[in-house]
């Protein structure tokens, strides 16, 4: 009904005036007037002033408020006339267009402009398709700000001093593995002192001392595997017949011996030289061989032996590092014989992909002149990677071309690929969105839907299910949930992890398949595991970890309300919260969420007289007698009702505890149903479901939160495909192929 009134509402300005004669004043004064009435203005707001569209445009926070209101049904209230529902989808429509219509030869607004940096995925997906370098980002960086629901937002990905030293120290350690230099003629020497070392003994002066038999033990890092030298300078209190032995020990192997005849005071080095094929931490120790201790000896100088140990080293690498995959293609493609052109070359490369445009030659100079002109290439490859990728030219997305403040203009194809390789894959552009980049061929619509499909299929789009799908569904909270044990034994980190994959896995194939945004709703297959699949009661043959596409005819699930971890994280430990899941319904898949409540009215007898007596329905049916509370509770408490037969954990069930469910639901607007596929059908009519799909997925890609003049770019990317809703690959070309995502507005 409301795409039919869409297309009875055309954007002829000359309608404007005469509509408002003919549907807004009527709605007004039938549903509104009584409570914001010139006699009467409760909340100071009074709608019945208004004299023709044109006032009303000019007004535009206040009736964007009663859009809002009229659209959630909470106006008119509890107890007043309502209108029908198609009075209310064709005064919403009408107001929607009119607060949303630019004027005549106004260029589209593409929004504030946010300054962003890549968050940790980026960061670490970068890294990854740039250099082959697996850096884990999300563990050795503090976590991202999240702004209006993702860490994609500019405006919460903040850059305090701490993370600023990580980064330094990031662009470090990764030009260290992507140029390895070789320094095996000066090899770094990690020495143990005796403060560094453990054993049964003890550090005494300027030495350990082990009275006993056993280790003494230190940790160095190395870092690669390869050759290195093992050295101790040592000597002992002579004791017995022989001269102390010791082994060199690594991770608990001994695997060299020599003797210690050296006095204390007198000591003396002893290496051997060993390949250690795992880089990383690692145990080295001095191994006391023969601890000797006769009180009845005859020369009581010799009666103990006890082994000193002064320092222990580990030098190295000593050896010629390889190369890495990416340094070995790369030098091979710029042959030395290209003389001192080729520092130039491989500079204009490795620029123009961290920084994703060309350098120019003032900038390539500045990197010439960065090491000092005698060292080796590669070790000025890697100082000179470590500035590119400290710099702000990689750490943030830049948009600036010098336009003055408030101009819009179009995206340039270097900026546009870049927010391409952003959304799409949480990443950087590869060497194809480059290539069409520098050829300026990337900007035509028809070249860039072929693009953005082909960006689809590719498994870097996996960024899709882990960081939008799971931001926006809150399913990144499956890390902290912390169901009863005793209630849910069954509950794991490995079934959490399942839940986790059935949501990315759907939404992926959904996407990739171009399956209806109303599939996300009414989808009648998921993806599972043998885990999830015993905890849905499916009878297939999976083992745990193994996924797999199944059928949900012959149950009740469907879609994304069915999935058990967004059932999970709409519960509390110990039970089901229909509050929780119908908030969630409303915020998540409707863009409606509730104001939050006053103090004190989101109070429940939670006493065990309570919970015996009545069942949850019940006490949240005395809750909601408050009016204080029924405003928010009666939009939310039916939809929870609905999934009352998911039990805190997903799994299906009659009984909550001795009470039988009851999933029957009627919503403010006179809508009923009973039980989640009855629910699954009343949301599958509501317009909202799309818009909102359509809204997180336009800040996801846009890092900045809507505003007022979005509604417009919303409205354009959804009217083409009607109540039939789009396909979501057919969304995410129209969300890329919008006038806010190519272009931008210069200055704040």
């Amino acid at each position: 009904m409301l795409s039919l009134l869409l297309l009875l509402l055309p954007a002829d300005p000359a309608f404007h005036d005469d509509s408002f004669e003919e549907l807004a004043r009527p709605f007004v004064r039938s549903y509104c007037a009584a409570c914001h009435g010139n006699d009467k203005a409760e909340g100071g707001l009074t709608l019945t002033g208004y004299g023709s569209a044109a006032a009303l445009r000019a007004d535009p926070e206040v009736w964007d408020y009663v859009r809002e209101r009229v659209e959630l049904v909470e106006m008119p209230p509890r107890g007043a006339a309502l209108p029908s529902g198609d009075e209310r989808a064709a005064f919403l429509t009408w107001l929607t267009r009119e607060l949303s219509d630019a004027p005549p030869g106004e260029a589209p607004d593409p929004g504030r402009p946010v300054m962003r940096r890549l968050n940790n995925a980026q960061y670490q997906n970068a890294v990854r398709d740039l250099f082959g370098v697996d850096f884990p980002a999300r563990q050795r960086f503090p976590s991202d700000g999240i702004g209006h629901g993702f860490d994609t937002v500019g405006e919460a990905l903040t850059l305090p001093e701490l993370r600023l030293e990580k980064l330094l120290e990031a662009a470090e350690a990764i030009a260290g593995q992507v140029f390895v230099v070789d320094d095996s003629d000066d090899p770094p020497v990690r020495r143990l002192d005796p403060e560094d070392l453990n054993g049964r003994g003890n550090p005494r002066g300027d030495a350990y001392v082990m009275p006993f038999g056993g280790d003494v033990t230190g940790s160095v890092v190395l870092p690669r595997a390869g050759r290195y030298r093992m050295r101790m300078r040592l000597a002992a209190s002579q004791a017995g017949d022989e001269p102390a032995r010791v082994a060199f020990v690594v991770d608990g192997r001994a695997l060299h011996e020599v003797e210690v005849p050296e006095s204390p005071g007198q000591g003396k080095v002893h290496e051997h030289e060993l390949r250690l094929e795992v880089p990383g931490p690692r145990n080295v120790a001095a191994r006391f061989l023969n601890d000797y201790y006769d009180p009845d000896f005859p020369d009581p100088q010799k009666r103990d032996r006890n082994l000193v140990v002064e320092w222990i080293e580990v030098v190295g690498p000593i050896d010629a590092p390889p190369a890495s995959a990416f340094q070995a293609e790369l030098l091979a493609r710029y042959p030395a014989d290209l003389g001192r052109a080729r520092e130039r070359a491989i500079l204009g490369e490795l620029t123009r992909r961290v920084w994703r445009r060309p350098a120019t030659d003032v900038e390539l100079e500045r990197l010439e002149r960065l090491p000092p002109a005698e060292d080796p290439l590669v070790a000025r490859l890697h100082l000179q990677l470590t500035a590119l990728l400290a710099s702000p030219h990689f750490l943030f997305f830049v948009e600036s071309d010098g336009s003055s403040a408030g101009q819009v203009r179009p995206l340039n194809d270097h900026e546009l690929a870049t927010r391409l390789a952003a959304f799409l894959w949480s990443s950087v552009p590869d060497r194809r969105l480059d290539a069409l980049a520098d050829a300026g061929e990337l900007g035509g619509p028809v070249v860039l839907e072929a693009l953005v499909r082909d960006m689809l299929a590719d498994p870097r789009s996996n960024a899709l299910g882990e960081d939008f799908a799971l931001q926006w569904l809150g399913l990144r909270a499956l890390d902290e949930v912390a169901p009863d044990p005793e209630l849910f034994p069954g509950w794991s980190a490995a079934l959490a992890g399942a839940m986790s994959q059935e949501t990315q896995r759907v939404f992926l194939l959904a996407v990739r398949e171009n399956r209806s945004v109303w599939e996300l709703l009414d989808g009648d297959w998921t993806v599972v595991d043998g885990l999830l699949a015993e905890h849905y009661g499916l009878d297939v043959a999976l083992a745990p970890g193994e996924f797999e596409r199944v059928s949900l005819a012959d149950t009740p699930r469907r879609g994304v309300l069915g999935h058990a971890g967004v059932l999970t994280v709409t519960s509390d430990p110990t039970r089901t919260s229909p509050v929780k899941r119908g908030k969630w319904v409303l915020e998540v898949l409707l863009a409606a969420p509730p104001p939050s409540p006053p103090p004190g009215a989101d109070s429940l007898d939670e006493s065990a007289e309570a919970i015996s007596a009545l069942s949850l329905r019940e006490r949240l049916g005395n809750h909601r007698e408050r009016l204080e509370c029924a405003v928010c509770h009666d939009r939310m408490d039916p939809i929870g009702f609905g999934l009352e037969p998911y039990d805190a954990v997903g799994r299906l069930r009659e009984f909550d505890g001795k009470f039988p469910i009851d999933a029957s639901g009627v919503l403010p607007d006179g809508r009923s149903f009973d039980g989640p596929e009855g629910l699954v059908g009343v949301l599958r009519q509501d317009p909202r479901f799309p818009r909102a799909v359509t809204e997180k997925l336009f800040v996801y890609a846009l890092g900045r939160g809507l505003e007022r003049g979005d509604r417009r770019h919303v409205q354009a990317i959804l009217e083409p495909f009607g109540s039939q809703g789009p396909g979501l690959a057919d969304l995410i070309v129209a969300i890329v192929l919008s006038d806010a995502f190519r272009t931008t507005r210069a200055g704040n």
